[in-house]
C-alpha cells in the first residue's frame, strides 16, 4: 500500500496522524534504555523500559511482521478558569483516548487485511520510537513525541502487520535552541532529551508513577489478530509518568491543537530556531 492510501484510510477512520516504518530492531533505543537504567534515571518506573529485549524489537511481536504502523490521536481539550483552591487533572485523563485509538487501529488492521497486532498503552513496544521513525512526530526536549499539528498532546498507538506498506519518512525536525520546557520544569527533571524520574514530582513515593509496577500486573498482553478477529478484552488506561510541561508555549500548542494553524505552529516554531 502506498503512503497516500494509508493517509486516506487513516483519515476515514478518524486517526489524526499516521505513518509506517519497516519492522526492524530499535538498536539505539535499546542501548539508551540500558544506559539510563545504569544511571538510575528510571527510579522505580516500569513500562517499556522494563523489557527492552521485547519493546525494542517490533519484528518479534508478530510472526512475519513487515511493517510498524504508528498513529496519534489528539487529546487536547479547552478548559475554563480555575476557582480559588481548585486543581485540575491532566487533560489525557479527561477521556479514554487510548481505548478509542485501540478501536481505530483494530479497524485499520481489518481494512489492511492479513495478520496484525494492535499495541496501545502496552509495554511490549516503544511507541515513540516507532512514531518518530515513521514521521508521525519528532522527539522533543520534553522527552515526548511532538507532532506537526498537535504538539505533544497526543495518545500514541501501534499496529504491527505482516502487510508491506510504503514507509513514510521521519520529519527531520528537532527543538532547535528552544529550552522552554527545561526551564519550566519545577524540579529540574528535564535535561535536554532525557528525564530524571527520581526528580519528577509524579514519581515521588505514593504517587501514580511510583505505583506503576503495581498496575502493570493487571495488564493483559495485547493479542495477535487476523482481519476477522474481534477486539477482545481491553487493558486499562495507563496513568504513569507524564512530564507536566510541554515543548513550546501553552498558547502555541493550544492554537495548533484547536485546529487554528497560526504563525505559532509547532512546525514553524521548530524550523525558526537553529538546529
Amino acid at each position: 500500500m502506498r503512503a497516500a492510501q494509508l493517509d486516506e484510510l487513516a483519515a476515514e477512520l478518524g486517526l489524526d496522524v499516521v505513518g509506517a516504518a519497516p519492522a526492524e530492531p530499535y538498536a539505539a533505543t535499546e542501548h539508551h534504555i540500558h544506559e539510563r537504567r545504569a544511571r538510575g534515571l528510571f527510579a522505580d518506573m516500569r513500562f517499556t523500559m522494563a523489557q527492552p529485549e521485547v519493546s525494542c524489537h517490533p519484528e518479534t511481536l508478530l510472526p512475519g511482521a513487515r511493517t510498524v504502523v504508528s498513529a496519534a490521536l489528539c487529546y487536547y481539550a479547552p478548559a475554563g478558569e480555575l476557582e480559588s483552591g481548585e486543581g485540575r487533572l491532566a487533560r489525557y485523563t479527561w477521556s479514554d483516548r487510548y481505548a478509542e485509538l485501540r478501536e481505530k487501529l483494530d479497524a485499520l488492521g481489518g481494512r489492511l487485511g492479513g495478520s496484525y497486532r494492535v499495541l496501545v498503552d502496552a509495554n511490549q513496544h516503544v511507541d515513540r520510537e516507532g512514531a518518530a521513525r515513521s514521521g508521525v512526530g519528532f522527539y522533543g526536549k520534553n522527552t515526548l513525541l511532538i507532532t506537526r499539528s498537535y504538539g505533544s498532546w497526543v495518545a500514541l498507538g501501534t499496529l504491527v502487520t505482516d502487510c508491506e506498506l510504503e514507509p513514510t519518512a521521519p520529519l527531520g525536525l528537532d527543538c532547535g535552541t528552544c529550552t522552554l520546557c527545561i526551564e519550566a520544569c519545577p524540579t529540574g527533571a528535564l535535561d535536554d532529551r532525557s528525564t530524571d524520574a527520581t526528580s519528577a514530582r509524579t514519581s515521588a513515593p505514593g504517587t501514580a508513577a511510583s505505583r506503576s509496577g503495581e498496575r502493570e500486573r493487571h495488564y493483559r498482553p495485547e493479542r495477535s489478530r487476523t482481519s476477522r478477529s474481534s477486539s477482545g478484552s481491553r487493558p486499562p488506561t495507563r496513568s504513569s509518568l507524564r512530564v507536566m510541561t510541554v515543548c513550546l508555549s501553552r498558547r502555541t500548542i493550544r492554537a495548533t491543537c484547536g485546529g487554528t494553524h497560526s504563525s505559532h505552529s509547532v512546525t514553524q516554531a521548530a524550523r525558526s530556531t537553529p538546529g
